[in-house]
């Protein structure tokens, strides 16, 4: 669903909507149905880097309007939400694949994941099309893309070799196999919630290969040791605040949350589930990019 429910989101991700704020001329009553249509065309147009079908289309309009009540109409709360969708397009237009705009691409997946409304509904389908859902965690209501799995291999062997590596880019059934892998990991009754690192990894990646070269000494052995122990096993190790708010472009308040959340999560094996989801993963093809993880 493309509604913002705000107050359901934690605040390191709340904290981007009070960057988006813009002004918004609503269009007379008897316009209603071009304008929603207009800006949910524009909307994914910018989302997914693609023109909607007219049948895509006429299905996003009537399924996003039916979510305030009448697919045949939109009604002040449609007309609101149409604001901040809008204000996002900037974001997701101009500075795409930024830690700031991928934040924003997960928030408007996971708002979609959560609502049960949009179950088999083609905005779901259209928000997951970029990037597909790699696991869900039902319970601690977390998500992890595809794209979070790549950059999680590559954080995995920056942790242990000092080295910032590409991404590996997973085929099909590497994917597949590594969604299997999640799910004996954290669905069911298993106990263990998805961890935070997990969730922001492309995110995370995307912001530290940016900053690498202009990282302090102390900065960069910080977010090693974070990476390679307070992510996958010692709260203790957690990364400090300031960087998660450089990393990520988020403010203080919000950096100082995912901190503390952090700093609650202890995992007294997560190297080794990890090593064992590259193998999952192919490890002939994992290797060819990133070497030998397991040995190093």
């Amino acid at each position: 669903m493309l509604q913002n429910t705000l107050f359901s989101l934690p605040a390191w991700t709340c904290v981007l909507f009070t960057l988006l704020a813009t002004e918004f001329l609503v269009q007379p009553a008897a316009a209603q149905t071009l304008n929603v249509r207009t800006e949910i065309d524009g909307f994914f147009k910018d989302y997914l880097g693609r023109s909607l079908t007219e049948r895509e289309l006429e299905a996003a309009v009537l399924d996003y309007q039916g979510h305030f009540g009448n697919p045949g109409h939109c009604n002040a709360a449609c007309e609101t939400a149409l604001q901040s969708h809008s204000a996002s397009r900037s974001h997701l237009a101009q500075t795409p694949d930024t830690p700031k705009e991928l934040l924003l691409r997960h928030i408007y997946l996971k708002n979609a994941v959560f609502n049960p409304r949009n179950q088999g509904g083609i905005i779901l389908k259209l928000l997951a099309e970029p990037d597909p859902v790699a696991f869900v965690d039902f319970k601690e209501q977390r998500l992890m893309t595809k794209r979070d799995l790549e950059a999680l291999v590559a954080l995995l062997y920056m942790s242990k070799s000092g080295k910032l590596g590409l991404p590996t880019r997973l085929n099909a059934r590497q994917f597949a196999e590594a969604k299997a892998f999640l799910a004996t990991q954290y669905a069911g009754n298993t106990g263990r919630r998805l961890p935070i690192l997990f969730v922001i990894a492309v995110e995370l990646y995307t912001g530290i290969a940016r900053d690498w070269e202009r990282l302090s000494k102390a900065d960069r052995t910080a977010t090693l040791v974070y990476l390679e122990e307070g992510g996958m096993k010692r709260a203790q190790n957690t990364l400090p605040a300031r960087l998660f708010q450089q990393f990520l472009d988020i403010d203080a308040k919000a950096a100082q949350d995912i901190a503390d959340k952090q700093a609650l999560e202890a995992f007294a094996t997560m190297s080794q589930r990890i090593d064992r989801l590259s193998e999952l993963m192919g490890r002939a093809e994992v290797i060819h990019y990133l070497g030998e993880i397991s040995r190093m």
